[in-house]
């Protein structure tokens, strides 16, 4: 018999993180409903089925490391309208145990008194419970956007069996009663792509014909000739119908800044009537069918997913929505079309011995299944995300006896874990977390190791993912350490957290003995360094605060990290909350942070301090990689310098739910120069806005020398600006001699540039240079997505596969009139679609050029001059708007116009001169093939060399005025490039080669083989040259090969 896995059961009850449930890549469930009109809101990391025990919940001092709550009789979380974590503390008067009035008090997130005020129920109701709602609003219920609206929640006892809810809304500042409604009263709040907005649920039950039946009300915040929240829908089910699921009734997910809610029920009652008389042989109805209904967030039925009920003898098959808890609805997720897909929970409960297995389906709108996530499970939980690795689920097996990673989407096992590797006794309280350029797992274990002297050594594991122990940490906790319960969650083995050194501490809850022999236990709190260093311990005080109550993390990717501590005394009654802010302590750098002598930067923590002051000027004193640091938290409002010395930054995971992401998340004015960017990473979400690895939004800055290596980004959002240097460049921001190389970009809806998505107002871009794979929406250039008028781009090299919807261009997307000179492109292009007027707008250096609308024959400026197009294809869906050099232009405009003025004599574009194509034919035979066209001048290979590139502009040297230089005799590359020239000759010479034969991928010199969807998922990999794609659904994928050496090369196929 196999031995089960050692549950820490107490790990959540004692010790726990919370954070806010942020939207993902795809979707997120916000809200859940059942029969009993009670709230259900995810968050925190932990075994899905494992009950989140926080304590049911005036004034406030300041403290040496944080701020002092209470004393109070209770506590709850709010998240504010910024979503920042706020606090609320409860003091009632209570009379013949019923509630006669609740004074509530506010704090933000740290710990300042926003609000307070008393709630008074009236003497002829018998009141047993007031809660706060779990969202601040500031304008749903009223117009008035500047103050706060909270729902108080009272739960009345009319009578024997006979109860009710009434939800109370107040302005938290002033006390003011703004509306009351029957039933509970809960917030959703969900991104708009540029703002939050919010809708109210109002959940209650009501009779009609005779039998119970649960509503929901939706509520939006008031029209213009409206002063309240406005009732838009009302969902109805019987409450004989919904009983039985496993999920909620009413299901609220976001998906691409939208709402969309799933209503589920049974189509019959689950059980046949006739078995309730005799209540031991429960029956389910027969030819039943469970039934869940999607609506957008108009209301309208945009699918149905009807399953038949499973009969078995003795068993309950029951089903649910929203119990899975990631991606329970999604589009282009679970597979690559854009529709719907919606999982599905099925559990077989047997009603003889209890025991209950769970099956994870994903359906599409129509009810067909489309794979299983999981089977035969009875608990799971999410793992940690790493930026460039797919999600993970960990599943606990029905027997107890295995545990299995679980990639998402692929449903690929990733790793079995039994109870024992190599003899060590191992527990499911896992996680894992970056260690270089890949993770580990890391786990508590159950079994101490005990010395001859009676010490207890309580131990973690990191686990590498051939399921062999790297190494064991052990802390002494002494001969009176009764046990322990380790917190185990990838945010805090950030070594960062809770100092900023860069060796890593550990938190857990030691249960110890008074002595050695005493029956007596206290309770503590440890957070300790890995060489065992104390670093603060939060000890129960019987005789003083009293025993400690479930303890939290609070912010961990915010602003304010904050250890949530309360205690409770039971001689008074009376609640103390400790508030300690993160980290307990900063190291000092290096210098003055002056320009003359800046701070000095050694690893991430150093780094992350920018945000403390970001007018300082900043040096990087040395290499370091930043994989420990977990999610970066981008930094705001750096106006500074940062000067990387020439030194190599690794595996910069950046947070992808932040809208606006990078290394900075927006910068003004500053100095960023001299640094390499080693594989950075970042996943998309429906929050991500801005993103570039160096700057997210960049206004008036210098960024020079810097370059950035092997990056991943992936995701989409129809609302994204993406640069591998810069998300956007704003205001006259130079950004020169910069890099982005073997980077994998692939994010299907985005606005893309090799170095900055959007270049604006005056911004220029020289000396850069883009190769690996770009996939993105409309708008995607080698080196910018879009580009306003005023814009410079000047020797530039492009080397890469670039696909996306239309508007492609290898230098620039879509273009105002400014500038592209000396530009090299090579690779391949191709546009997936055409605009509504049916123009793939796809071009060699500018996919979409705006009109000059000058008169015929009028003088001018050339703005698209002494570019070479060196690219494999041109590839389109149709090859209107498809040219060499520029792909969409006056001459189209005017062809347009045509078809309205029959008279009109399209004028072709006049501002280009001396631009050539190698190595493919022109794509149009009516437009003549010379260096002032959109198909520009043939070149042959033999004319192709350093003076006919001088004779066109280029200029030949060792610096960004004097950029280009040659490697080889077949095609130059910049400065830079030449700096690491046996480097770069290397790869080159050995770059692999990618073949398909339409079933099987054949890669001569690969050492590992991946294939990406669109999406940016991988669903195939080979450690060998070749890898089949047998299986693998129709569509379009990224291949990604790379050498023993690591250089990589990519290439899009088609699976047909």
């Amino acid at each position: 018999m196999k031995k089960q896995l050692h549950f820490f059961a107490t790990v959540v009850a004692l010790l726990m993180l919370s954070t806010s449930f942020m939207a993902n890549a795809s979707s997120k469930r916000i809200a859940s409903f059942d029969t009993n009109a009670s709230v259900k809101v995810l968050g925190g990391h932990k075994w899905k089925k494992e009950a989140k025990t926080f304590q049911t919940v005036k004034n406030n001092k300041i403290g040496t490391r944080g701020v002092t709550l209470g004393p109070t009789q209770g506590y709850a979380f709010l998240e504010a309208a910024d979503g920042s974590q706020w606090y609320v503390t409860q003091n009632n008067e209570i009379e013949n145990y019923y509630y006669k009035s609740s004074e509530l008090s506010f704090y933000n997130s740290k710990g300042e008194l926003q609000g307070s005020f008393s709630v008074t129920l009236p003497d002829t109701v018998s009141c047993n419970q007031i809660m706060v709602g779990e969202l601040l609003t500031n304008n749903l219920f009223d117009k008035n956007k500047s103050s706060y609206e909270l729902p108080v929640i009272a739960h009345f006892i009319h009578s024997p069996g006979v109860t009710s809810y009434v939800t109370y809304i107040y302005d938290i500042a002033t006390g003011e009663l703004k509306n009351t409604y029957n039933g509970i009263m809960s917030v959703v709040r969900y991104s708009t792509g540029y703002s939050y907005e919010a809708v109210g649920i109002l959940s209650y039950t009501a009779q009609e014909n005779g039998e119970t039946v649960s509503k929901y009300e939706i509520y939006s915040k008031p029209g213009w000739n409206a002063t309240s929240a406005q009732l838009k829908k009302t969902f109805s089910v019987p409450n004989k119908l919904a009983e039985y699921q496993v999920g909620g009734v009413l299901n609220v997910f976001e998906i691409d800044n939208s709402l969309y809610y799933v209503l589920s029920q049974y189509e019959k009652e689950y059980l046949d009537p006739a078995s309730y008389e005799e209540p031991w042989d429960m029956i389910p109805t027969a030819d039943n069918n469970f039934v869940s209904t999607i609506y957008d967030m108009n209301f309208k039925k945009v699918g149905t997913v009807t399953i038949p009920v499973e009969s078995i003898s003795k068993v309950l098959v029951q089903y649910g929505v929203g119990l899975f808890g990631y991606k329970d609805l999604s589009k282009n997720f679970w597979d690559n079309s854009d529709n719907l897909s919606l999982v599905v929970a099925t559990t077989n409960f047997v009603i003889n011995t209890e025991e209950e297995a769970i099956r994870f389906d994903v359906y599409d709108t129509e009810g067909n299944k489309v794979k299983t996530i999981a089977e035969n499970v009875n608990n799971w939980m999410n793992m940690y995300d790493i930026p460039g690795e797919s999600a993970q689920m960990a599943f606990l097996s029905t027997d107890g006896t295995t545990m299995s990673m679980v990639n998402i989407p692929s449903c690929e096992t990733e790793v079995v874990f039994e109870a024992e590797i190599d003899g060590t006794i191992i527990s499911t309280n896992v996680d894992r977390y970056p260690v270089g350029d890949s993770y580990q797992y890391v786990m508590g274990l159950p079994a101490p190791e005990v010395d001859s002297e009676g010490n207890v050594y309580q131990r973690y594991a990191w686990i590498n993912r051939n399921v062999t122990i790297d190494r064991i940490v052990k802390f002494n906790l002494g001969d009176t350490n009764a046990n322990w319960t380790p917190l185990v969650i990838g945010e805090v083995m950030n070594p960062y957290l809770f100092d900023t050194d860069s060796q890593r501490e550990y938190i857990f809850i030691a249960n110890q003995r008074e002595t050695a022999t005493s029956s007596n236990m206290i309770d503590e709190v440890r957070i300790v360094k890995e060489d065992g260093t104390i670093v603060r311990i939060f000890k129960e005080e019987p005789n003083g605060k009293g025993d400690l109550g479930t303890c939290s993390l609070f912010g961990v990717h915010g602003d304010t990290p904050t250890l949530f501590i309360p205690f409770y005394n039971s001689s008074n009654d009376a609640i103390t909350i400790e508030l300690e802010f993160l980290p307990f302590e900063t190291k000092n750098m290096e210098g003055e942070g002056t320009q003359a002598n800046p701070y000095l930067i050694t690893n991430a923590s150093d780094m992350a301090m920018i945000a403390r002051n970001p007018s300082a000027h900043y040096k990087v004193a040395n290499d370091f990689d930043a994989a420990d640091f977990g999610a970066w938290k981008s930094i705001s409002g750096f106006t500074g310098s940062f000067d990387g010395d020439n030194h190599v930054i690794s595996n910069l995971g950046l947070d992808g739910e932040k809208g606006v992401a990078g290394l900075f998340a927006t910068a003004e004015s500053a100095n960023i120069k001299n640094f390499v960017l080693d594989s950075p990473k970042v996943t998309l979400t429906n929050n991500s806005t801005t993103v570039g690895f160096v700057v997210g939004s960049a206004t008036a800055d210098t960024i020079s020398n810097v370059h950035v290596k092997n990056a991943v980004l992936r995701g989409a959002n129809t609302q994204t600006y993406v640069g591998s240097i810069a998300g956007e460049a704003f205001f006259y921001t130079e950004i020169s001699g910069c890099s982005s190389t073997d980077m994998m970009i692939d994010a299907a809806s985005a606005s893309v540039g090799g170095i900055a998505g959007k270049v604006q107002t005056s911004s220029n871009v020289s000396a850069c240079a883009v190769t690996g794979s770009i996939v993105g929406g409309a708008e995607v250039g080698g080196i910018a997505g879009y580009a306003s008028a005023g814009c410079v781009f000047r020797d530039c090299r492009v080397d890469a596969t670039i696909t996306a919807d239309n508007n492609v261009g290898g230098i620039v997307g879509n273009a105002e009139r400014g500038g592209i000179f000396n530009c090299m492109v090579e690779g391949s292009l191709a546009a997936k679609k055409a605009d509504m007027k049916g123009y793939a707008r796809l071009g060699g250096v500018v996919g979409t050029l705006a009109s000059d609308w000058s008169e015929e024959g009028e003088e001018i400026d050339r703005i698209i001059v002494g570019n070479v197009v060196k690219v494999d294809s041109l590839v389109a869906p149709n090859m209107n708007g498809v040219h060499r050099i520029v792909g969409y232009s006056r001459f189209e405009d005017d062809t347009e116009a045509k078809k309205d003025d029959p008279k009109l004599v399209p004028v072709k574009e006049a501002g280009l001169d001396k631009n050539y194509a190698m190595g493919i034919n022109a794509v149009d035979s009516t437009v003549e093939a010379d260096g002032t066209s959109t198909e520009g001048a043939d070149l042959a290979d033999a004319d192709f060399n350093q003076a006919f590139l001088e004779s066109i502009g280029f200029k030949f040297g060792d610096n960004k005025e004097n950029p280009w230089v040659f490697v080889s005799d077949a095609m130059p590359c910049l400065y830079f490039e030449k700096a690491n020239s046996s480097a770069v000759e290397s790869v080159v010479a050995d770059k692999v080669k990618i073949a398909f034969d339409g079933q099987k991928l054949t890669v001569s010199g690969a050492a590992t083989v991946e294939l990406y969807s669109i999406a940016g998922v991988r669903v195939a990999k080979s450690n060998s040259d070749e890898l089949s794609v047998n299986g693998v659904a129709t569509g379009v994928y990224v291949v990604v090969a790379t050498d023993a050496n690591g250089a990589k090369t990519a290439a899009k196929i088609v699976v047909k």
